[in-house]
């Protein structure tokens, strides 16, 4: 398909408010998060990405040929960047923008840059922060009336809002008031080009892998309690605050754990295909990328049956779900331990639903589509006018 409107349009990223290109590279995850704009700079004027980041970024832009960074290089304090980056920065984009956040926070400073200049403001959403918050701090927080204060506005404000889910579709549109048609899920994707079923070296002991930050959201005590006593080695690939109390909760219930910190996609993919069952036992997720990842290589997995998760991971069909407690994951555990036939059936069946819902692919030709026709409308209102 021709994406030939888009030729005359920029591209300009809003990065997540504080986040910079060096804290993807540090997590990880910065070849998967570029993918997707490569891929989109193809069709593009020009990609921009607007990060929080320093000298660091400027370095690690060389290495994006296709993406032009605007990072801090001049160490700005904050109370002059905000208004660089929404008054002045802004002049030098001499062609049409199609302004995109990456998530909630810091979306007001994009909303704000876009309505200035009369450019079209796209809205993406990987989870709801007022359902975090709600989660952390509770209903009846200023934390979580804030939250909700600036979804209404950005939300509102936007001319498309992108999400990962059916159910967050759901929910803003009815919370908000927002047109479905306004609303687009696109998921999050998987580079099936790297995640994809390789053969996997069999183990003495079941090896059980994790990925994700190491925070009380992710209920990690709960899979280490779970597995106390089991002839198995937990794998929890990632960093966070609770890192040396789970180190010290293994080393007290006996429970081998080893914690690689985190790990460049590639050393990811080489982690995760050396595990035998993949575990996600959060309280609450948004749309995985992890879990996703982890069914894409054919690895049987289990997830907790909660907001997220379930929404992925079929129970009996492409992985199982449980209950958030030690008691179940180890019921599910254990189920998996005494079957290897269904840990096949399991894994076989996850990779194809990834591969086939959740490709890179498919994504850019989601998110290429949903650019396509702001283009077309907003070319029809500068033509008109």
């Amino acid at each position: 398909m021709s994406w030939t409107r888009l030729s005359r349009f920029g591209l300009a990223l809003y990065f997540t408010e504080g986040t910079s290109l060096a804290d993807w590279q540090n997590c990880g995850i910065l070849s998967r998060e570029v993918a997707l704009y490569n891929r989109l700079a193809d069709h593009f004027k020009m990609v921009r990405f607007i990060t929080y980041g320093k000298g660091a970024d400027t370095c690690i832009a060389s290495g994006l040929p296709n993406i032009r960074v605007h990072c801090n290089t001049w160490r700005m304090p904050q109370r002059l960047r905000y208004p660089y980056l929404r008054y002045a920065a802004p002049i030098f984009w001499r062609h049409p923008t199609i302004v995109k956040s990456n998530q909630i926070r810091g979306a007001q400073l994009a909303l704000g840059m876009a309505r200035r200049f009369g450019f079209p403001f796209v809205a993406r959403c990987g989870y709801l922060l007022s359902e975090e918050l709600a989660n952390e701090r509770g209903v009846d927080s200023p934390q979580y009336s804030r939250a909700l204060e600036l979804e209404r506005q950005v939300f509102s404000g936007a001319d498309r809002v992108i999400v990962t889910t059916e159910r967050m579709r759901a929910v803003i549109a009815e919370q908000y008031r927002v047109s479905h048609a306004n609303i687009a899920v696109i998921p999050n994707f998987v580079d099936t080009g790297a995640f994809f079923p390789q053969e996997r070296p069999p183990h003495k002991r079941i090896r059980i892998g994790f990925v994700g930050r190491l925070e009380r959201q992710k209920n990690l005590s709960a899979l280490i309690d779970a597995t106390a006593g089991l002839d198995v080695e937990l794998v929890f690939v990632g960093s966070g605050s609770l890192r040396d109390a789970l180190a010290s909760r293994a080393a007290r219930l006996d429970v081998s754990l080893a914690l690689p910190g985190n790990l460049p996609n590639y050393r990811l993919v080489e982690t995760l295909l050396d595990c035998d069952i993949f575990v996600l036992p959060s309280h609450y997720e948004g749309h995985p990328k992890a879990l996703m990842e982890a069914m894409a290589l054919g690895i049987p997995c289990i997830g907790t049956n909660v907001t997220g998760i379930r929404e992925v991971l079929t129970h009996g069909e492409t992985g199982l779900l449980c209950e958030p407690t030690p008691a179940a994951l180890r019921q599910s555990v254990g189920d998996m331990i005494s079957s290897s036939e269904l840990r096949r059936r399991l894994g076989e069946q996850a990779a194809k639903f990834v591969h086939i819902s959740f490709s890179l692919d498919r994504c850019v030709e989601l998110e290429l589509g949903l650019h396509e026709e702001l283009a077309t409308l907003f070319g029809a209102t500068t033509n008109s006018s």
